[in-house]
């Protein structure tokens, strides 16, 4: 039999966790699976195996016109392993809703992450955070809220419906029941504290892809002030289920931005393995070390990524050398700066989302660009939750290249979306990307091998 690890095997462990930690740290999910039978909301929240995290486990608060409409959970049927939101049946439209009896307050850059899982009735459902109480309305502020329909359509709503909070209302016919049956939601929010004394940045991303905010139709949201607390709810009229609720904190991955002023600068190289290598709006692919990028001409998608704006509406190809702007790029790589995805009219802010990915594969996007005129600031969001930052794609100066680069790890689902929303009417292109591979560090390598040595010894 096995003995008691030793103080150096531990050790071993310790920096093996340090050395592939990568991920947000989770402070609390619920996947709603319970081991036999069912009940109410709170039904074996306590098992070991539905609830996890730093703050779990927790118990729910809930409330609804009819109590037929109380949330449940169970084991059996076709709402096993969900937190389902039952209709009365009367065919009137009885509201419930219900909320984690925590206050989640402990960084201010977090995310909050539910998946619905929709039946198909005519009535609305909603998604509240940073509201100052449990069960917290949306009729009520302060707080941000989503709120969604059947048809697509759905309304953000910062502060309350009594404060005339909505910031906007969108449509996208993608999100229609009939076509996404399910609705992962993720709201991320960046803010200093919750002390109310600087703005807070929030982003949407729905089923991994990222979605206008506020009016004009931006992906990033500015709230005022902050928030002071941060209790959650959902708020439902009519059936619907939820799979997972999950809240994390921000692990503060940030981004690398680098000069580049010619190929043997520009981290391109065929020992890399990439899965995406693509040239926006040349029509022509370029080489560069022996790493093939393909050109796509005007278009907005393509083989596993897709381009993306907060109206909605395909942004155009612009060749820069026609605005005399020739790159202080040496080498092919120059090619990849010449041509670009910018809207010239600075009506939209693009965002890039990459699917085909390899679920808990770590990945480099990087982004290659040309500097255009002055700072072009830009608030940042990216889908794995981490911190909304301010970047700058013209950080190295007017016509100089950059490396802007992001570490991250793909999810279950293998999606990965950045979102922009501009500042002070600044202009921020999309002149090409790659995605690599994250191989393990030697010294990671060589610690799972000592390990595995430690092990065998002990026997």
């Amino acid at each position: 039999m096995m003995k008691t690890l030793t103080k150096l095997t531990l050790s071993l462990l310790a920096v093996i966790a340090l050395a592939i930690s990568a991920n947000a740290a989770i402070t609390f999910e619920d996947n709603y699976t319970v081991t036999s039978g069912g009940g109410d909301i709170n039904y074996e929240y306590n098992n070991g195996v539905r609830q996890s995290g730093s703050a779990s486990p927790m118990q729910y608060v809930t409330w609804a016109d009819n109590p037929i409409a109380l949330p449940y959970v169970t084991n059996a049927g076709p709402t096993a392993g969900e937190l389902y939101m039952p209709s009365d049946g009367s065919g009137w439209a009885v509201q419930s809703r219900w909320s984690p009896n925590y206050n989640f307050t402990e960084s201010g850059d977090f995310s909050v992450e539910v998946t619905f899982n929709r039946t198909g009735d005519a009535d609305w459902k909603a998604l509240n955070i940073c509201k100052d109480n449990v069960l917290g309305s949306i009729f009520d502020g302060p707080g941000m809220t989503f709120m969604f329909y059947p048809d697509g359509h759905y309304n953000i709503v910062d502060g309350g419906l009594n404060q005339e909070g909505v910031t906007g209302t969108f449509s996208f016919a993608e999100l229609s029941y009939a076509s996404s049956p399910v609705l992962k939601v993720k709201f991320v929010v960046s803010q200093p504290d919750f002390s109310g004394s600087a703005d807070a940045l929030v982003a949407l991303f729905i089923n991994d892809k990222p979605y206008p905010v506020s009016f004009p139709n931006n992906f990033i949201h500015t709230h005022a002030g902050g928030f002071t607390n941060n209790y959650m709810s959902v708020f439902a009229v009519g059936a619907i289920g939820v799979e997972n609720l999950k809240v994390a904190t921000a692990n503060g991955n940030a981004f690398n931005t680098l000069p580049w002023s010619s190929d043997a600068d520009c981290g391109i190289t065929s020992a890399k393995t990439y899965t995406h290598a693509v040239d926006f709006g040349n029509a022509a692919d370029t080489t560069i070390n022996g790493v093939l990028f393909t050109g796509t001409a005007a278009t907005n998608s393509g083989a596993n990524w897709e381009v993306r704006t907060d109206t909605g509406d395909p942004i155009g190809e612009v060749e820069t050398t026609m605005y005399g702007l020739v790159p202080n790029i040496t080498g092919q790589g120059q090619f990849i700066v010449t041509n670009g995805l910018f809207d010239i009219f600075n009506v939209m802010n693009p965002a890039l989302t990459i699917t085909g990915l390899t679920p808990a594969q770590q990945y480099i996007l990087t982004l290659y660009s040309q500097g255009f005129g002055g700072p072009q600031y830009a608030y940042v969001a990216t889908s794995d939750g981490e911190m909304i930052t301010v970047q700058d794609p013209s950080a190295m100066g007017p016509l100089n290249g950059e490396l802007m680069s992001y570490q991250y790890t793909a999810n279950a689902d293998g999606v990965f979306s950045l979102a922009t929303t501009t500042t002070n009417n600044a202009v921020w292109a999309l002149y090409a990307f790659s995605n690599e591979e994250v191989i393990p560090e030697p010294m990671v390598l060589g610690v799972i091998a000592l390990l595995g040595l430690a092990f065998l010894r002990r026997k």
